[in-house]
């Protein structure tokens, strides 16, 4: 029998995570699901530090972190074409609306 347990965690420097939990029999096998949370995009604008003042690593995070927002909330012209044609398909076969023209 699985039995599920939520845990949250703050990843250390280096992809280090630790869980600790009293309900964890030590030598017991775990399957493990980690759920990271993407920054949003007015995080990411307050950052403190101005970009100016960043090391070249630290522009490169900054930059990477926000094209990991943007691909997550822009779809390209294809994406919305076939979203709407779906759309369009749905509403004609609703019971009731007959085809407008």
């Amino acid at each position: 029998m699985l039995q599920a347990i939520r845990e949250r965690a703050t990843v250390k420097p280096g992809g280090i995570l630790e869980l600790h939990h009293p309900e964890l029999p030590a030598g017991a096998d775990v399957d493990v699901i980690i759920m990271v949370e993407r920054p949003t995009m007015e995080a990411s604008a307050r950052e403190e530090t101005p970009f100016r003042d960043l090391s070249p690593s630290g522009r490169a995070a900054r930059l990477a972190a926000l094209q990991r927002v943007w691909a997550a909330r822009l779809s390209s012209s294809e994406d919305f074409a076939s979203a709407k044609t779906e759309e369009i398909e749905l509403e004609e076969r609703r019971p009731g609306s007959g085809s407008r023209g």
